[in-house]
């Protein structure tokens, strides 16, 4: 702990409120172990950098920060050695056991050979602008693949989030001026002075930063308390308090780190409609994986092949009218007969009214679930309503009938899928509980 509890701050914390909003659809039970998973990896990838960080920086430590393990005496070098061994073999081993965590494993490892073993770990531009972008991009991707696959808009503020790290981590370097100039290390304040740096950081490097977030539509998400805290930040960096005042600084940055991240993890929690009607259909054999705009279902077949189903927020109907939840299938099909259904439905999506019917197919069969999920009218007694209904799911005997999920009465069903497919009589199934998947009887 002596080694990395001055970071949390900047790691386990912010990792973890990033992770809240892959989270917070999970049922209580799955995103405690989720979370608990993520951990596994959280810990060892701050411990690794820590150790690796100190066992080659002890001159710099014995006067920048004396009451460390190493330069304190609390830990002997070669236990630290030792630890790092234990630290580095952990980690790959969390990313061996979970794939997905391979990336941002490979790319945090790099990282910090780059800072240790390079020239380029040395100088301002490589040791922040480049590094701890690379290691905030590791820290922000793993904590939300180890909960569910990434979207597109995650993926945005992923890199936007890191390149603002990266513009304005130079702060740290304000505290640690002597002894970075007794290793030769050529950090920002060395290069261009005290005050110049300062200079640079408040009027060059915040603004930027700032405004990738907007590019990125964070600021948006809290624009006066965003705006504040960053002009708070460049008048601090801007006063030459001191070390000690720019280590309280530097601690304010992190901060602010941490409460982008909680802006980006709860954004649009006020959808309560869209959750729970989600935790009461209580599907059988179902896993719910939540993006920031997209939710993905997959339900379990008969023949338990998965069929993935998706709502996602139907954006560009923001300007003008009530967003509403659409529901989509996702393009990926199961072999022949899941290519055939997906070619046809992007035919239909393309088709007519310069491409806005796009995704009206599946809305077409699917009236009652449209409207349960415009969380404008709706509420938790419409969600009880709906759990009482029967809930109605197309055989997978039919191959015109694309595998999705009807929401609601047969009778519906049955008048949305004859102006759809006149020529072919939709046939209907139960849904009825088998060991961890739901089994599809005909009627």
């Amino acid at each position: 702990m002596g080694f990395s509890w001055r970071d949390w701050s900047t790691t386990l914390i912010p990792g973890s409120l990033f992770a809240f909003g892959a989270l917070r659809t999970l049922p209580p039970v799955d995103a405690i172990r989720s979370y608990l998973f993520l951990v596994t990896w959280l810990t060892p990838y701050i411990y690794f950098f820590n150790l690796s960080n100190q066992i080659t920086g002890v001159d710099e430590d014995k006067i920048n920060k004396p009451d460390r393990p190493i330069p304190s005496g609390k830990v002997t070098l070669a236990g630290a050695q030792r630890r790092w061994v234990a630290a580095l073999s952990a980690f790959v081993g969390v990313a061996a056991y979970e794939p997905a965590l391979m990336p941002a494993t490979i790319c945090w490892i790099l990282t910090i050979a780059f800072l240790i073993l390079t020239p380029g770990g040395d100088h301002w531009f490589g040791k922040n602008n480049v590094a701890m972008a690379t290691g905030t991009w590791a820290l922000l991707q793993a904590s939300w693949v180890a909960i569910a696959p990434t979207t597109p808009k995650v993926e945005v503020y992923i890199y936007a989030v890191s390149a603002w790290a990266g513009l304005i981590t130079h702060i740290q370097d304000l505290r640690d001026l002597k002894g970075d100039i007794a290793v030769g290390r050529y950090t920002l304040p060395i290069a261009f002075g005290d005050r110049g740096s300062r200079i640079i950081i408040s009027f060059v490097f915040i603004p930027m930063a700032v405004y990738v977030l907007h590019l990125a539509g964070i600021m948006r998400l809290a624009p006066v308390t965003l705006s504040v805290l960053h002009v708070i930040l460049m008048y601090r960096v801007l006063r030459m308090g001191g070390p000690r005042y720019d280590h309280k600084t530097y601690m304010f940055y992190t901060y602010i780190f941490c409460l982008i991240l909680a802006f980006t993890a709860t954004e649009g929690m006020d959808l309560k409609v869209l959750g729970g009607l989600i935790g009461a259909l209580d599907f059988g054999g179902m896993k719910v994986s939540n993006g920031s705009d997209n939710i993905s279902v997959e339900v379990f077949d008969v023949d338990r092949s998965v069929r993935v189903i998706e709502l996602r927020l139907n954006s560009w109907r923001l300007a003008s009218e009530r967003p509403f939840w659409e529901v989509f299938i996702c393009r990926e099909g199961v072999g022949q007969r899941g290519k055939a259904w997906a070619k046809r439905l992007d035919a239909e999506a393309r088709s007519g009214d310069g491409g806005k019917k796009r995704g009206h197919w599946m809305i077409g069969q699917t009236h009652q679930a449209r409207a349960l999920l415009d969380w404008g009218t709706r509420n938790q007694a419409d969600v009880r309503r709906l759990r009482s209904q029967s809930l109605t799911y197309p055989s997978t005997a039919n191959p015109w009938n694309p595998p999705r999920a009807i929401f609601g009465t047969e009778e519906n069903m049955r008048s949305a899928s004859a102006r759809r497919w006149p020529s072919r009589e939709p046939r209907t199934a139960t849904r009825t509980r088998h060991a961890s998947h739901s089994r599809i009887t005909s009627q």
